[in-house]
């Protein structure tokens, strides 16, 4: 037999014995049986925010960077307390949860007739509730332009409306509201981090959640079908003034869908948990188009009640609290790779007397409060968690670099998905390499290489990754 035949026998054989060590690698990945997650939450301790002799019902939760602001109502059952604790409550942390400041009435119960909603923007904090003002009753306000340290006077922006949910993004503020007197629902916006507001609409569908994004706003809300209620999920492009019915999201069967929650990171992922008559179920959406994944069953125990998401990068946290005869407790599940994978079921609180949850991610943290029966008061507690980042590759992948065009330094990003040589060199337009930045045996992983543009002229370089199982070239330009 020729040598070359040898030759190309042998190349042939190495060939498919790659292939087949790359196909294994990803049915083994998509299984779940290698490079499962690292589940650990650096849990701090739990931090008392309340502190009075009252019943505190309904915490909320804003964040923004190192921010935290917690909202409570404090109701007096005994009629003892006066004005102490009574109304709804306030407090924040300016060192990202590891301590709060005193809690304070920001709205007594002669003025609101319900418990509040939060959101926060910078140094603009609003709360928003029912309450009564002037003879009138409907949506109140209280506003702060130094991140809850002061706060103006509450003042109410529209009478017969119940305020349903708050959020922000960048100066703007949006409310979402009921009209109780027309029996529609409608949405209000401050587009000057809550100065001035202005009504958007009086007639768009009830959501019992959502988000705003700069051009965009997603919500889901429930659908009363022939049968059960479902999960609808809807879009806006015009601050809220038409909403598109995308479609329901939901499995149409024997199961009622209630409650559901939509978070989205910066990528545009879209995930939404919901309540199935007690148990957990989420679905993740991808793409402009509505692209939805299979239907998840985060938990499968029975009981769930109140149920919160949040999601930032990977991460992607849900908290539900679960009815055990009568006895509540918390339940947490998280995914650090975009809830492709999920982390077992978490307790973060040993006690089975606490429930309404509410949860946010913020710089790396999990941020997460509760009511809790303490000394046989129910009180508001907060507790922090760590979060893991996901250094797990999911394929083999060259990133573009950043900055691009640059002048100093520029970071090339790039995936091995197996153990393997990989080599990472710069070439000129001519073909010559200029530098090396890896040229080695690696294990599996996320890595990042710099390099500095001292050395060479303003102009336009080929970077090029090679390993056995991966090759992939990309430009980048020096601009002095």
């Amino acid at each position: 037999m020729p040598a070359s035949s040898r030759k190309d026998r042998k190349e042939n054989r190495i060939k498919f014995f790659l292939i087949c060590v790359l196909f294994l690698s990803c049915i083994i990945r998509y299984t779940g049986l290698c490079q499962s997650q690292n589940c650990e939450i650096g849990w701090s301790n739990s931090i008392q925010v309340s502190y009075d002799s009252v019943l505190s019902v309904q915490p909320r939760i804003a964040t923004d960077g190192d921010t935290i602001h917690v909202l409570w109502y404090g109701i007096d059952t005994l009629g003892t307390q006066g004005t102490s604790g009574v109304g709804i409550q306030y407090c924040h942390s300016f060192d990202g949860g590891i301590s709060f400041s005193l809690q304070r009435t920001v709205i007594s119960t002669d003025t609101a007739l319900g418990t509040g909603i939060i959101a926060a923007s910078g140094k603009y904090v609003c709360i928003a509730a029912y309450g009564f003002i002037g003879g009138s009753a409907g949506t109140i306000l209280m506003l702060s332009s130094d991140a809850g340290v002061t706060w103006e006077g509450a003042r109410l922006l529209l009478a017969n409306a119940v305020p349903k949910l708050i959020a922000s993004v960048d100066s703007s503020f949006y409310i979402h509201y009921a009209d109780q007197a027309k029996r529609l629902n409608g949405m209000l916006k401050s587009s000057n981090n809550g100065i001035l507001w202005s009504k958007v609409t009086d007639n768009m569908p009830a959501l019992t959640s959502f988000q705003p994004t700069e051009h965009t706003l997603y919500g889901v809300g429930q659908v009363q079908t022939e049968r059960h209620t479902e999960v609808g999920y809807y879009t806006s492009t015009d601050s809220g003034s038409s909403w598109i019915f995308q479609e329901i999201i939901s499995a149409e069967d024997a199961v009622s869908s209630l409650n559901p929650r939509i978070s989205l990171n910066e990528s545009g992922t879209r995930f939404v948990v919901w309540n199935d008559s007690g148990t957990v179920v989420m679905r993740r959406g991808t793409g402009g188009d509505p692209a939805w994944g299979p239907q998840i069953t985060i938990s499968d125990e029975k009981g769930a009640i109140f149920t919160d998401i949040a999601a930032l990068g990977g991460w992607v946290s849900i908290v539900w609290d679960n009815d055990f005869g009568g006895r509540v407790g918390i339940r947490n599940r998280q995914s650090i790779d975009g809830a492709e994978t999920f982390c077992p079921v978490d307790s973060p609180t040993v006690s089975q007397e606490a429930g309404q949850p509410a949860i946010r991610i913020s710089r790396g943290y999990l941020h997460l409060v509760w009511a809790q029966n303490i000394g046989g008061i129910q009180q508001i507690v907060y507790r922090r968690g760590k979060l893991t980042e996901d250094t797990r590759a999911r394929s083999f992948s060259l990133k573009q670099n950043y900055p691009n065009p640059f002048n100093g330094i520029t970071h090339i990003e790039y995936d091995l998905l197996l153990p393997s040589y990989a080599s990472l060199a710069v070439y000129n337009i001519l073909g010559e390499k200029v530098a090396s930045l890896t040229d080695g045996y690696m294990q599996p992983g996320k890595y990042t290489a710099t390099l500095s543009a001292d050395k060479f002229p303003s102009g336009v370089y080929i970077y090029r990754l090679m390993t056995p199982f991966f090759t992939e070239v990309k430009k980048l330009v020096i601009l002095k």
